[in-house]
């Protein structure tokens, strides 16, 4: 029981009481109808605390859910934006091997293909922003060509106008998942408090070689004023 609680049925205890006695005193009750109003009062009290603690309850449960709620938007979402920066690397470094010999570019599209792979596999319900959604269909559709122009470089190795269409195709795909990393961001914001999305930052696994890129995502991200301490 919590002290909120406590405190109410300690008042309700107290009026019934006062309120019988201030009764008795003014209508000088007998112990038989001293009984019958401590008994009457008594089923009144009882049954407005019973009352009054299921709403505390029912308020107590409706917090909990929405912050259930919130938590399980915080960590998809921070997932998710930590998805654009394995993007992120996927693209630069599939970009610096074009043009460079024995690279088998049938596995690099199928490895490429599997971050795409990945994207479309999430369901609706994974995006609490419909920005995210509408970034994560961009980018599928421009990975979905890339795909396709990467395995072109298999007979087109030495065609440089080929090689800068690929190049540009990541590019495009570079800048969609730095700019999905900032709404992710800049969403965050607006449904926890900076200093959480600060933790969630600092957390950021090492092996990302965009920290600094992400960062300064991030900083652009909560110019924006958030909305929320969770």
């Amino acid at each position: 029981m919590s002290k909120s609680q406590e405190w109410f049925i300690n008042l309700v205890i107290v009026c019934v009481l006062g309120t019988v006695v201030a009764l008795g005193i003014w209508w000088h009750f007998n112990s038989t109808e001293w009984a019958a109003w401590v008994q009457a009062l008594g089923s009144v009290a009882a049954i407005l605390v019973a009352v009054w603690v299921m709403h505390s309850q029912n308020l107590h449960n409706s917090r909990l859910q929405r912050q259930l709620i919130a938590e399980d938007a915080i960590r998809k979402t921070n997932s998710w934006r930590w998805f654009m920066i394995s993007i992120v690397q996927a693209c630069e470094s599939t970009a610096s091997n074009i043009g460079t010999a024995h690279v088998t570019w049938d596995a690099q599209s199928e490895g490429f293909d599997e971050l795409r792979k990945f994207l479309v596999a999430l369901p609706l319900d994974y995006y609490n922003d419909q920005s995210l959604l509408l970034r994560s269909m961009e980018i599928i559709r421009k990975m979905r060509i890339a795909k396709i122009l990467l395995t072109e470089l298999t007979t087109h190795q030495g065609e440089e106008d080929v090689h800068e269409a690929v190049k540009g195709v990541l590019n495009s795909v570079r800048d969609d998942a730095l700019t999905g990393f900032a709404e992710a961001t800049q969403y965050l914001l607006s449904i926890c408090s900076e200093k959480r999305v600060q933790l969630l930052s600092r957390l950021m696994p090492s092996r990302f070689a965009h920290r600094e890129v992400a960062k300064s995502a991030w900083k652009e991200a909560k110019s924006e004023p958030s909305k929320s301490t969770i």
